[in-house]
């Protein structure tokens, strides 16, 4: 049954019975009818950012009816609009789980039907040291199964589901063990795949315990996909035989036909990707937002800028001072020191030092004018924090700050004071903080001062605080970018999704050898 073709009325009757404070969105309804339907107690809503996920899943719960206790576990700074919707749409106010390991447990042991977790906490909460730690490589923590079984939690939600997506994690392994013991999960994301296919292996043996995907990455990996030097590449389906194969000419002899004959007769091959898909689709449904809002346009815009002469000096010294052989494993820490030049600062001896003249800075002033209504401004150092936060001060703009020197219950004072009070105009912000979960349609416009290694899945996440259900003005995305240098080379890998890292690397080589020539 395709779930997404039935019609409101049809919706409307599966839940006649059930009250819903806040009513469902059509796309919200099908993701319910999907579950039920299929009669799944274990489910994935892969939906696009800002298309009301956590609604649905509290809706989803609703319909399970679960006895007993309910874990939510979601990015720190996220935890406060989970409870806040529950108690909008429930009678449970949720304890947050939060402090040291004995704060946490006290908590734990109460009556209370509803949890929430970060992901830190459930490695802090429930793994134990290993007692039998016997040889070097062994791990020094180890799922603790007394306290998840004494726990009991009977539902679970992981919401940014991708957060556990590397399975050699111990938030990973302690996902999955409170999952294996929970009669109802949820995983949500609407980035649930990064820079691969393979991001989804953790998180539908987290929710299924290998159901979907299996329970061994290398044999899921060897399955589906074949080893380069670089990556792990899906294999393709012959369209003759129906064989999954690597070497495409090889296989082909085996057929007696030619490659260009091949191409004219049978068009073009799926890959083991549309495999992994098929299967998750028999616990997934995926909406989009074009499937289920009519959202305002996103438009995009960038302001470039160009290094002063003292910044210009700094880098080449920076560039001089590179390591001889730059690899993916060592890029970041390696140009850390150009990307913080292009942001108006370098540390020495972990003490920033501000350039006399910061373009950038003065850019964003140049833009403050333009905006009339609420604005994000993120960033990716800390540092950059008080630079931008002295500019708003100096121009006269009411401001909230968060990022992850501020304690989590100042960082909600924070939202709280951008969300309700008209004078504040500005949010200045770490996408790592206030790119994820966070409902601040309130604002119509971000500005990127710097991206740094954000990478895609947080830059999306981060449009998506703003671009999503509820926002009625269109949303305008302004990236300031320091040109012909490492941050317009971040700027276009990121915008390309896959190709950062290589495009750095070919950057730091042509500088190279422009310097040696």
């Amino acid at each position: 049954m395709n779930y997404k073709d039935l019609p409101q009325k049809e919706l409307e009757k599966w839940f006649k019975n059930i009250s819903f404070p806040v009513h469902p969105f059509k796309h919200q309804l099908s993701s319910m009818a999907f579950t039920l339907g299929e009669s799944l107690t274990k489910t994935a809503y892969l939906h696009d950012i800002g298309t009301g996920k956590t609604l649905t899943a509290i809706y989803t719960l609703k319909c399970w009816n679960p006895r007993g206790k309910i874990l939510i576990v979601c990015p720190g700074s996220i935890i406060q609009s989970w409870s806040n919707e529950i108690q909008k749409v429930t009678s449970f106010k949720p304890i947050i789980l939060t402090g040291e390991r004995e704060s946490r447990k006290r908590l734990l042991s109460s009556r209370n039907r509803v949890f929430i977790i970060n992901y830190e906490g459930l490695r802090i909460l429930f793994m134990k040291n290993n007692p039998y730690k016997m040889k070097r490589n062994s791990a020094k923590k180890i799922v603790d199964w007394d306290a998840i079984k004494a726990f009991g939690a009977e539902a679970i939600v992981f919401d940014e589901s991708h957060r556990v997506k590397d399975v050699r994690t111990q938030q990973s392994k302690t996902a999955r063990a409170l999952s294996s013991r929970s009669r109802y999960s949820i995983i949500m994301s609407g980035t649930p795949v990064g820079r691969s296919i393979i991001d989804l292996f953790s998180q539908f043996l987290i929710l299924d315990g290998g159901i979907t995907l299996g329970d061994n990455l290398m044999d899921f990996l060897n399955t589906y996909f074949y080893k380069t030097y670089f990556d792990w590449i899906p294999k393709r389906i012959c369209n003759i035989c129906g064989e999954w194969y690597d070497k495409k000419k090889e296989h082909l002899k085996s057929h007696n036909i030619s490659l260009e004959d091949y191409r004219k007769k049978h068009g073009k091959e799926f890959t083991t990707e549309k495999v992994i898909l098929d299967r998750i689709g028999e616990r997934c449904i995926r909406f989009s937002k074009e499937e289920c809002l009519d959202l305002p346009e996103k438009t995009y815009s960038q302001r470039y800028v160009n290094l002063t002469e003292e910044q210009t000096k700094e880098m080449k010294q920076a560039l001089s001072e590179l390591p001889g052989e730059i690899t993916l494993n060592n890029l970041e820490t390696s140009i850390q020191k150009l990307i913080e030049i292009t942001g108006g600062f370098v540390l020495i001896d972990k003490k920033p030092i501000r350039f006399k003249s910061n373009p950038k800075i003065r850019e964003l002033e140049n833009i403050l004018p333009e905006i009339s209504k609420k604005c994000i401004i993120y960033h990716y150092y800390v540092y950059e924090s008080k630079l931008i936060s002295e500019s708003l001060a100096r121009n006269d703009k009411k401001f909230s700050v968060i990022n992850g020197t501020i304690p989590l219950e100042k960082r909600n004072i924070e939202i709280q004071k951008f969300l309700e009070d008209p004078k504040v105009q500005f949010l200045v912000a770490h996408p790592k903080v206030g790119g994820e979960g966070l409902n601040l349609q309130i604002a119509s416009t971000i500005v990127y001062y710097s991206r740094g290694f954000i990478g895609y899945i947080l830059r999306q996440q981060s449009e998506g605080r703003i671009h999503r259900v509820g926002q009625t003005n269109s949303c305008h995305f302004i990236d300031i970018i320091m040109e012909n240098s490492i941050d317009q080379i971040l700027y276009e890998g990121l915008m390309e999704k896959d190709s950062k890292f290589q495009k750095v690397l070919q950057y730091l080589l042509n500088t190279k050898k422009h310097k040696n020539g």
